[in-house]
C-alpha cells in the first residue's frame, strides 16, 4: 500500500472516529455499513489494521474528510466578506464612470461604446487592463471554491443566470425575478470575457472592459445590503478553473454536439473525426444550407429576417474569421458546439448551487431545450414550477408588464425587509403548479397565468383603496381617508388644517363624523390601515407600476 495513502486514509479514519464520538454523524440505518464498522480491527501496534477497513468504511471516511476540507473553507472568509473585496475593487477603478453613466441616465453599452471610440481614451485604459486582470484572476482564483460553497449553503429559492456573458445594462434582472426568487446567482463576467479583454482589437478590448465594470456595479447594492440572504451574488463559473469541470462539460457538450448535428444533417455520426470529415466537405454558406434537414437546428439568432446563408456568413466575419476560421462548415460546428458548452455549464452550475436557470436570451433559452430534449433531462415538480415562474415574470417584464423590468433596487431591498417576499410567491404561483403538471412544456399559458394573477391582485388592491378612500371621515371640509392614502402622518400638518379649525368645529353637530375625542383613535386606525395597505408586497409592486405609466 502507498505510505501517502496509508498516511492519508489513517487521517480519515481518525475523523471518522471523532465524529462518531462526538455525535456528529448522522446516517440512515444500514445494516452492512454497522457491520463493516464492527469488522474493523486493531493491530499489534494499537493502530487501525487497515486490512479490516473495507470499502464501505472507506468511502464514508473520505466524505468526512471533503466535508472538514469544505467547512475549513467556508470558515475561512464569507461570502459577504468575498463580495465587498470584488465590488470595492471594481468600483475603485470604475466608480467615478459609474457615477457618470447614471447621471446622464445611459446604460454600461452606450458609455462603452462612447469611450471606446475616444482613440486617447482607448490608449489610457489598455494601459491599466493587463494589471485590473491579473488583481481579478488573482482574487477569484484563491476564493472561487469558497465562493461557491457558500452560494450552495444559501438559504431560500435560487436562481442561476446564464445564456449570456452577464445580463444587459438596459435592466436590472433582479428587478423581475427578484420579486420571486430570494437569491440570483451571477457569473463573474470578467473572467468569461478574458479573451476578449486580454486580446484582439484595442478599441474591443476597452468595450468590454467597461461594459462589465459598469454592469457588475449595478448589482452593488443588491450583493452588498445587510439581508440575511443577499439579493444577488457574483460568482465565477469553476470550468475556468478546474480542469476536472470543464472536462465533464466538453464531453457532455460533445454528445449533444453529436445529436443535433444528426437532427441537423439527417445521418448519423459515430465519432467526433467523423463529425469533422463530414463538415469539411462544405466550404461555402449556401453549400451547408442545401445539406441541411432540419433548418430549424441551425439557429443563430432567434428572429433574425435574414436568410441562413447570410446569418452563416455574418457569424464568419463576426466571431470567427479572426480566429482563423473561415470555412463554412468548421464554423457551423464552432457555433453548435459553443452554444452547448454554454447549456452545459449553465446546468452544471445550476445543479450544484441548487437552483433553476434563468435565461434572458432567447437564443440561449432554445438551446438549452434541446440539450434537454437529446438527454432526456427532467426536472423535478418544484424545479420545474419555479422554472416556469422565473421565465414567466421575464416574459411579463418584456412585454405588456415592461415596469416589471425596472422595479427599483430599494424597492426590492424593502420587499425583503418587511417580508414581503413570501406572500408575493404565494400571489404568482397561484394555480400554475397545477398548469405546469398539465403541460410541463408550455411556458407561454403559465407566463400568461402570472400576468393574469399579477392583474388580478392589483384589482383587489385598488378595491381596498377604494374602500378605505371611502370612509367618509371629515372634518372642517377635509376627508382624512384622501390624506392617509397619501402618507400623511399628521392631520393638521398633512392635510393642510389648522388645528384650530378642528377644535373650534362643531363637530358634535355634523352626522357620521366622529366626536372630537374619538379623533386620535379613528385616525389612527384609519393611518395604520392605509400605512398596511400601502406598504404590503402588492401594494409595494402596485407603487412601481403606477410610476413606470
Amino acid at each position: 500500500m502507498d505510505e501517502e495513502y496509508e498516511r492519508r486514509l489513517r487521517h480519515r479514519l481518525g475523523l471518522l472516529k471523532e465524529h462518531l464520538a462526538a455525535g456528529q454523524l448522522y446516517l440512515p440505518h444500514d445494516d452492512e455499513l454497522e457491520a463493516s464498522l464492527l469488522a474493523i480491527r486493531a493491530g499489534a501496534d494499537g493502530k487501525v489494521d487497515l486490512s479490516t477497513v473495507d470499502g464501505r468504511v472507506r468511502a464514508l471516511a473520505l466524505a468526512i474528510e471533503a466535508s472538514e476540507h469544505v467547512n475549513a473553507l467556508k470558515s475561512s472568509i464569507s461570502l459577504r466578506e468575498i463580495q465587498d473585496v470584488y465590488f470595492q475593487f471594481v468600483e475603485r477603478n470604475f466608480g467615478p464612470l459609474y457615477r457618470g453613466m447614471l447621471k446622464e441616465k445611459a446604460t454600461p453599452a452606450e458609455m462603452a461604446a462612447a469611450i471606446s471610440r475616444d482613440p486617447e481614451a482607448v490608449v489610457r485604459f489598455v494601459k491599466g487592463i493587463p494589471g485590473f486582470m491579473s488583481d481579478i484572476v488573482e482574487l477569484w482564483s484563491s476564493t472561487y471554491e469558497i465562493a461557491h460553497f457558500h452560494a450552495t449553503d444559501l438559504q431560500g429559492l435560487k436562481t442561476v443566470f446564464g445564456g449570456e456573458i452577464f445580463p444587459e445594462g438596459t435592466k436590472n434582472v433582479a428587478s423581475s425575478c427578484g420579486v420571486y426568487v430570494d437569491t440570483i446567482v451571477l457569473p463573474e463576467p470578467f473572467i468569461r470575457s478574458r479573451m476578449f479583454i486580454e486580446s484582439g482589437p484595442d478599441d474591443q478590448r476597452v468595450y468590454w472592459l467597461i461594459k462589465h465594470a459598469l454592469s457588475v456595479l449595478q448589482y452593488k447594492d443588491l450583493a452588498l445590503t445587510d439581508l440575511e440572504t443577499p439579493i444577488a451574488v457574483i460568482i465565477p463559473d469553476t470550468i475556468w478553473f478546474d480542469e476536472r469541470d470543464l472536462d465533464y462539460v466538453q464531453v457532455q457538450a460533445e454528445r449533444d454536439l453529436n445529436s443535433h448535428l444528426q437532427l441537423l444533417f439527417g445521418r448519423s455520426f459515430h465519432d467526433a473525426d467523423e463529425v469533422t470529415s463530414f463538415l469539411k466537405r462544405f466550404h461555402a454558406p449556401d453549400d451547408v444550407i442545401a445539406a441541411l434537414k432540419d433548418k430549424s437546428r441551425l439557429l443563430f439568432e432567434v428572429g433574425a429576417p435574414e436568410p441562413l446563408a447570410i446569418q452563416l456568413r455574418d457569424y464568419i466575419n463576426e466571431w470567427t474569421r479572426d480566429r482563423g476560421i473561415k470555412h463554412a462548415g468548421q464554423a457551423v460546428l464552432t457555433a453548435i458546439h459553443g452554444r452547448m458548452m454554454q447549456a452545459n455549464d449553465l446546468l452544471v452550475r445550476s445543479q450544484r448551487i441548487g437552483g433553476p436557470p434563468l435565461i434572458e436570451a432567447p437564443t440561449s433559452w432554445r438551446y438549452l431545450n434541446w440539450k434537454l430534449e437529446y438527454t432526456a433531462r427532467e426536472f423535478s415538480p418544484d424545479e420545474s414550477l419555479n422554472l416556469h415562474l422565473i421565465r414567466g415574470l421575464q416574459s411579463a417584464a418584456a412585454a405588456e408588464m415592461a415596469w416589471l423590468g425596472n422595479v427599483p433596487v430599494k424597492t426590492l431591498i424593502e420587499m425583503r425587509q418587511t417580508g414581503a417576499l413570501a406572500e408575493l410567491r404565494g400571489v404568482l404561483s397561484k394555480g400554475v403548479a397545477e398548469m405546469v403538471e398539465a403541460r410541463p412544456d408550455n411556458f407561454f399559458r403559465t407566463g400568461d397565468k402570472i400576468v393574469d394573477n399579477i392583474q388580478s391582485a392589483f384589482d383587489e388592491h385598488k378595491n381596498k383603496l377604494t374602500q378605505l378612500t371611502g370612509k367618509k371621515w371629515r372634518f372642517a371640509g377635509v376627508e382624512l381617508a384622501s390624506c392617509v392614502v397619501h402618507g400623511a402622518i399628521e392631520i393638521a400638518s398633512a392635510c393642510g388644517v389648522p388645528l384650530v379649525s378642528l377644535v373650534n368645529s362643531a363637530m358634535d353637530q355634523v352626522i357620521d363624523v366622529p366626536k372630537f375625542r374619538d379623533i386620535p383613535g379613528k385616525f389612527k386606525s384609519l393611518k395604520d390601515e392605509g400605512r398596511a395597505l400601502a406598504r404590503s408586497p402588492v401594494g409595494l409592486l402596485f407603487q412601481e407600476s403606477n410610476r413606470k405609466k
